[in-house]
């Protein structure tokens, strides 16, 4: 197997995949060229837990990472390592890109995101497929919207939610003794 570099882009009469060496680069790192010049960066595995309904084998699932030149191949590399970490942790590419693309929009972490859903504030995601969720644009524009509304239901509701969430620290009374006698000492 090669190692992708430059003078794999090069357009060829048909289409190829050309696949990383293990070895030296990405495993599953995939390069696609066609005939016409486009060159396509690809992340595929395994999913040993979606097996196919006819054979019983696991699916082969293609990831796209992008189109060069917008995507070099050491940065497009990366990604694929990246990529290759989440399925080594047992997580859903598909998953982690829908929430990537929802955190975009609002400025919260993965984590208030999931607790926010799960707290019914912030709209629930659809689940297409058992490992993969998406929200709907409209939706989440519509949240934003009345949150910035001090007079909807939400923006009181996330107010009471806040308010909930952190009490007051309470002093003990040894500190405010103390507090109490360096103050009458001046």
């Amino acid at each position: 197997m090669p190692f992708i570099t430059d003078d794999h882009l090069k357009a060829s009469a048909t289409r190829q995949n050309i696949s990383d060496c293990p070895a030296r680069g990405q495993k599953g790192f995939v390069l696609r060229t066609t005939p016409n010049g486009v060159f396509t960066f690809y992340y595929q595995y395994l999913n040993k837990k979606r097996l196919h309904p006819t054979t019983g084998k696991p699916i082969r699932e293609w990831h796209l990472i992008g189109q060069y030149p917008a995507w070099t191949i050491a940065r497009a590399r990366a990604e694929a390592t990246t990529l290759a970490g989440l399925v080594a942790s047992g997580k859903s590419i598909t998953a982690e890109r829908q929430q990537t693309l929802v955190l975009a929009l609002i400025p919260i972490s993965r984590t208030t995101l999931l607790r926010l859903e799960r707290d019914k504030v912030f709209p629930r995601g659809e689940a297409i497929t058992p490992h993969r969720k998406l929200w709907f644009k409209d939706e989440v524009i519509a949240w934003q919207r009345d949150l910035r509304d001090p007079e909807s239901a939400l923006s009181q509701a996330m107010r009471t939610r806040n308010t909930r969430a952190s009490p007051p620290p309470q002093r003990s009374r040894a500190c405010t003794h103390i507090n109490a006698k360096r103050k009458s000492a001046f």
